[in-house]
């Protein structure tokens, strides 16, 4: 029932590739004002949109690993705490690898590189989308799922502890790293992200204190 609109959609051209555009349609009465049509014109914008998609994309990532860059994940994470539910729970984890200055001095910046890149493909590989998996230090990281799903991190912990390989002179090697972990509950009575951020801190730098090289 508006006389005007305006939309943007992706539609599939004859050879069935998929593009964006930018749809403008006014509605006209005719004779008697029984009769409609509307009239409109189709801009392509798929060049204009793919541009801002990889701005956004690259503004929000981590450049080495991929995974969401600090900022964006405070952003995101204070959104998801904000917008929990009465009852709903989420855990927020904390990770640091162990040591990681020795495996730079060891295998060279390179080889810290591929490690911290093992280690963010492992975690985003192991929830889902619309969790939040991060890097937001050197070597630390972090990542919010709901309450319960602790058994997923102990899996991608276990499978760092025995994956995680390097290329060095044209060889693999495996690379035994020792990831701290910690977690804090976030309910819908207790969203503040620094103080659960704080909480996880804590029990993580507990466990590296009481047990190196470990997880």
């Amino acid at each position: 029932g508006v006389p005007y609109a305006e939309a943007e959609a992706r539609i599939s051209n004859a050879e069935g590739r998929h593009s964006w555009y930018r749809i403008r349609i006014t509605l006209q009465h005719l004779e008697g004002g029984t009769r409609r049509r509307a009239v409109g014109i189709v801009i392509d914008i798929d060049s204009i949109k793919r541009q801002t998609q990889k701005l956004r994309r690259m503004a929000e990532q981590d450049t080495l690993t991929g995974i969401y860059n600090r900022r964006t994940a405070q952003e995101l994470i204070a959104q998801k705490l904000e917008g929990m539910v009465p009852g709903e729970m989420g855990a927020l984890f904390v990770l640091d690898v162990d040591d990681f200055k020795l495996v730079n001095d060891r295998y060279g910046h390179l080889g810290g590189d591929a490690v911290l890149t093992d280690i963010a493909g492992a975690l985003k590989g192991s929830f889902r989308g619309e969790d939040i998996v991060a890097r937001i230090g050197g070597d630390e990281f972090c990542c919010i799922i709901p309450e319960g799903s602790g058994c997923k991190i102990r899996s991608v912990l276990r499978k760092l502890h025995q994956d995680v390989e390097i290329l060095n002179n044209k060889n693999i090697i495996p690379v035994e790293v020792g990831i701290a972990c910690g977690c804090a509950v976030a309910t819908t009575e207790d969203t503040d992200l620094e103080k659960v951020r704080e909480r996880a801190d804590e029990e993580m730098y507990q466990k590296k204190r009481e047990m190196k090289a470990a997880y």
